[in-house]
């Protein structure tokens, strides 16, 4: 299998194992809050990777994507909490994570069974983390590190998270439509998301390895 096709085919499973090898370079430097994203990666290897697995032997593997939606949410909203130190802001994000869990629920029993792909909490989830970390950026940009953001280890962990969602959103968000009336759209969709992935798992690793310069 040529290396382009087999990235693409399992970058998912492979790229979590990116940030996390630049863990174990500089685990010791790494704080202490970091460590709820670390274990949503190894989390996500392990669920993408049993995904690939079913995938190649044609089961359905629908289900692993709920469940790692839900993971993904709630392990990033706790890690932005212990960034922003405004009370009000935290307040939004605490009624944002309520009010997507009772969606992800709502949405699985009524609209978006467990054998098929939860675009729409998907979509919503990638909607309300793009708005709490754009609160983080708002308080980088009132605070002393943004003198040196460049050189901060929870910037660029933020930042993959924020390129992904802002990258990703409309084409989840769009998806049952795009999927049943543009077949290009079908053809490229997963290895599109494959890329963006790969591309935020790298930023994040940068953002770990930034720790050791601080």
């Amino acid at each position: 299998m040529p290396l382009m096709q087999f990235l693409l085919k399992y970058g998912d499973s492979i790229a979590p194992l990116i940030p996390l090898a630049a863990f174990l370079f500089n685990w010791k430097q790494v704080p202490r809050r970091v460590y709820i994203i670390l274990g949503y990666l190894f989390i996500s290897a392990f669920v993408y990777g049993y995904s690939n697995y079913l995938a190649d032997r044609y089961i359905n593997n629908m289900y692993l994507y709920h469940i790692i939606c839900l993971i993904e949410f709630l392990c990033i909203s706790i890690y932005i909490l212990s960034l922003i130190k405004s009370r009000a802001l935290k307040k939004i994000i605490y009624i944002q994570s309520a009010f997507f869990v009772a969606f992800f629920f709502s949405n699985l029993y009524w609209l978006e069974p467990i054998n098929t792909l939860n675009s729409n909490s998907i979509s919503l989830e990638f909607l309300l983390l793009i708005i709490a970390c754009s609160f983080y950026f708002y308080e980088l940009t009132n605070s002393d590190t943004m003198l040196h953001f460049h050189k901060d280890g929870d910037f660029w962990i933020v930042s993959g998270f924020l390129f992904h969602f802002c990258s990703s959103f409309l084409t989840f968000a769009l998806y049952k439509y795009t999927a049943k009336n543009n077949e290009f759209f079908m053809a490229n969709f997963w290895n599109v998301q494959v890329i963006l992935y790969i591309i935020r798992c790298i930023i994040i690793s940068k953002g770990i390895l930034c720790f050791r310069k601080i």
